[in-house]
C-alpha cells in the first residue's frame, strides 16, 4: 500500500489527536496511531481507552487499502 498526502495537513492532524493519548497507559497500542486507507481516504484513529478521536484526510493518491498502527512519538517526531 502507498498513498501520498501533504504533509502539513498530516502533520496538524496528528498534533491535534496526540491530545487524547495519555502518558501513561495500560495497553501499548494506546501510544500509537491508527491508519487506515479506504478508498482515497485516510482516516487516523487515537484513543486513551475512554476516549476515542478520529480525523478524515482526502488522498492525493493511492495504491490500496488497508490499515496499520504507528506509535505515536515516532510520527510526531518525524
Amino acid at each position: 500500500m502507498e498513498f501520498t498526502l501533504s504533509s502539513n495537513a498530516l502533520s496538524s492532524r496528528l498534533q491535534t489527536l496526540a491530545k487524547v493519548i495519555s502518558s501513561r497507559n495500560s495497553l501499548p497500542i494506546l501510544d500509537c496511531f491508527l491508519f487506515e486507507v479506504n478508498n482515497g481516504e485516510l482516516t487516523i484513529t487515537t484513543s486513551d481507552s475512554e476516549n476515542m478521536m478520529k480525523s478524515t484526510l482526502i488522498l492525493d493518491s493511492h495504491d490500496g487499502d488497508g490499515a496499520f498502527a504507528l506509535q505515536s512519538q515516532t510520527m510526531l517526531d518525524a
